[in-house]
């Protein structure tokens, strides 16, 4: 989950809550005890932000960019 509250932060708590893998940031400065653990407790409750994040990571793990890496550094 993203606190929001400077520049990239928007963008990341945007793809976080579309790629299904946590809920919605509150910005910073609307933050309080009770929005917070709200979200905390949707974050540890949600069993689909878990499932989504273990999909996404066995994806990232099959991902092979050695020899598009070497190739940049060498060329």
């Amino acid at each position: 989950m993203i606190i929001p509250h400077i520049v990239d932060q928007f963008v990341w708590d945007k793809i976080i809550t579309d790629l299904g893998v946590g809920p919605k940031g509150i910005k910073i400065d609307r933050i309080n005890n009770k929005n917070l653990e709200t979200k905390i407790l949707e974050l540890l409750n949600n069993r689909n932000f878990k499932v989504k994040s273990e999909e996404i990571g066995n994806q990232m793990q099959k991902e092979d960019f050695e020899d598009e890496l070497y190739k940049t550094i060498i060329e």
